[in-house]
């Protein structure tokens, strides 16, 4: 995708950092999809979704992204305060975009939230949290360590390498999150 037009938009930034934060804005709105359909995915799979993705996105979308945007800022500002508890929170929030789809009668009961129900199910089992910590962090790096972002203009078979082992690493979190979500439900119902 040529940015071309989006370096003209601010004449006076310098030409690399228009380019981090268009790449950002790419990545960020690649993992906001991929999650959604994956999750879609899951639900189909399982037959508790309707197989209407139109249906789906309509339904859940907006509370889908409330959710994401809260553990965002929620996260943030455990993060300006503390370092470590930022991390520890964003973790412990990571189920709540699937208390959205998955947790029974979640949009017609206003009454829970599911920043709440995310943080008293994740708790700090400890194992958790760091399998949690290396798919959500330690691999990123990693993966954002080997391909040079410089290089990646000029070389596209690198950039595709990227975006499919971000998405594996999305479809793998988001499979291993919900069989987290259900194995607590199953936990607390027996």
């Amino acid at each position: 995708m040529d940015i071309l037009p989006i370096y003209r938009l601010f004449p006076y930034m310098e030409p690399q950092i228009i380019q981090i934060l268009w790449q950002s804005i790419l990545w960020g709105a690649h993992s906001l999809f991929a999650t959604f359909f994956i999750c879609h995915c899951i639900g189909v799979g399982l037959k508790i979704q309707p197989d209407n993705f139109v249906t789906f996105f309509i339904k859940y979308f907006n509370e889908f992204l409330a959710a994401r945007l809260r553990v965002i800022i929620f996260s943030t500002l455990w993060f300006l305060l503390f370092i470590i508890p930022g991390f520890v929170m964003l973790i412990r929030y990571s189920l709540a975009e699937i208390t959205v789809f998955f947790n029974p009668n979640f949009l017609e009961d206003r009454t829970q939230d599911p920043l709440d129900i995310s943080s008293k199910k994740m708790g700090f089992k400890l194992g958790a949290l760091i399998l949690l910590a290396v798919l959500y962090f330690i691999i990123p790096m990693t993966i954002d360590s080997s391909f040079d972002h410089a290089h990646l203009i000029y070389e596209p078979s690198g950039r595709i390498f990227q975006i499919f082992a971000y998405t594996f690493l999305i479809l793998f979190t988001y499979i291993y999150l919900f069989w987290a979500f259900t194995n607590f439900q199953e936990k607390k119902n027996v």
